[in-house]
């Protein structure tokens, strides 16, 4: 708590007003959904955060597919949130092939491109300097 509203209850009322705005069928503006993941991430309430998302009080958006992306560090389930997310998406398979290429996961990022009938369309290029650089040989 800074000189104002403790974290935890902050948090109670961010995921009521989530709640009631999905039971209304409202769209939540996108800040909230971050915020209460910055608190969660704050207050090292991750299975907390990992329930609000599993059970979608948080929704599935690039926005905060890529903010969990960035928790890897605090997180590391976050990286799978965040990929789970965007397949559910289905609008992020060029951001998850960045992801594999820049982790070395070459096969993975080729799968992606196989299967969502990608193959005229990426740079070979990129795949070749990621091949380049995992070195092996």
């Amino acid at each position: 708590s800074q000189e104002g509203v403790a974290v935890p209850r902050l948090q109670s009322v961010l995921v009521e007003y989530l709640l009631c705005l999905l039971q209304q069928g409202v769209a939540p503006r996108q800040f909230i959904s971050e915020l209460l993941i910055n608190l969660c991430v704050k207050s090292e309430q991750f299975y907390q955060l990992h329930q609000y998302l599993q059970y979608h009080v948080i929704g599935d958006s690039k926005p905060v597919a890529c903010l969990l992306l960035s928790l890897e560090s605090a997180y590391k389930p976050a990286r799978q949130l965040a990929l789970d997310m965007m397949t559910r998406l289905g609008t992020a398979t060029e951001e998850m092939i960045e992801i594999f290429l820049a982790e070395g996961k070459l096969v993975s990022a080729l799968s992606l491109v196989k299967a969502n009938g990608l193959v005229d369309t990426v740079s070979a290029r990129k795949f070749l300097e990621a091949a380049e650089k995992t070195e092996d040989r």
